[in-house]
This record gives C-alpha cells, sequence and structure tokens, in this order.
C-alpha cells in the first residue's frame, strides 16, 4: 500500500503553465516529480466546455511540453486536467 500512497503523491505535485502558440495551438508546460503513463490531457475553458485534448500521453519525471491543437482559443482562464489510473488533479491556467 505505501507505492500506492507514492503514487498518488504524484498528481499531488503537478505543474502546468499554458502558452499560446498562435493559431489553432497551445503548449502545456507540465512538470512531474514521477512517470505518469497513459496520462490523459484535456483543456476546458472557464464555462467547462473542453477546447483540446490529447489521450494516453507518456508524461516523464521532470519537465515535459505537450502542444494541444485546438480551435478559436482566446487568451485567458483555462482549467487543465491531468486524468490517469492513479487518478486525476485540476489545475487552472492563464494562457498567455
Amino acid at each position: 500500500t505505501a507505492a500506492v500512497t507514492s503514487t498518488k503523491d504524484v498528481l499531488d505535485n503537478v505543474d502546468v503553465a499554458a502558452f499560446h502558440l498562435g493559431t489553432g495551438q497551445v503548449n502545456l508546460n507540465i512538470k512531474v516529480d514521477q512517470n505518469i503513463a497513459d496520462a490523459n490531457i484535456l483543456l476546458f475553458d472557464i464555462n467547462g466546455r473542453t477546447v483540446a485534448s490529447q489521450n494516453n500521453v507518456q508524461i516523464n519525471s521532470g519537465e515535459n511540453q505537450i502542444v494541444l491543437e485546438t480551435q478559436e482559443l482566446t487568451l485567458g482562464t483555462y482549467v487543465v486536467v491531468v486524468e490517469s489510473a492513479i487518478g486525476s488533479k485540476s489545475i487552472k491556467v492563464s494562457v498567455r
């Protein structure tokens, strides 16, 4: 059971920054302490609408850059959700 506690701590230490790359793309810089296999990355606007997602992402320990394809993304506040078999974590980000 100690491994389960340690694994759950991985999602407690997720850090995300978001940067608009121009029309149709946003770059997420995701930092984690341990590897997360088969994660789903979702980006929601403030109205709860999914504006981008990527499934089955391997997030490695350290810094990761993930580019999401989006439509009509404006600068502002969004919520990034990282989901995996060990749980999920929501992080509010400002896309700039």
